[in-house]
């Protein structure tokens, strides 16, 4: 068994709309993991989580300016809300 399987796991990517953090929603996707892709571009945005969608992958896209902590904490709630989950040591980085 792969320890570092990644199926059915939740993962937040930042900057997801574009350059490393697409590549990254890419890779996570294609391990079965649900992504939250957050950017601030919400018209690339858009346009990769229909890219995604029509892949068959599950992802949440949200707009958001990580510099602003009411951004953030919007974001969260929004995953939470929508996947139930965000791995344990990212919450634990925001307590």
């Amino acid at each position: 068994m792969n320890q570092y399987c990644l199926k059915n796991k939740v993962a937040l990517v930042t900057g997801g709309a574009s350059g490393i953090g697409l590549a990254t929603c890419w890779e996570l996707a294609r391990q079965g993991t649900r992504i939250a892709m957050l950017d601030m571009d919400e018209k690339a945005l858009e346009m990769q989580q229909q890219i995604f969608l029509d892949q068959g992958y599950e992802i949440l896209a949200i707009a958001c300016d990580v510099t602003e902590e009411a951004a953030c904490q919007s974001a969260i709630n929004q995953v939470l809300k929508i996947f139930g989950q965000i791995p344990r040591k990212m919450l634990q980085n925001r307590l």
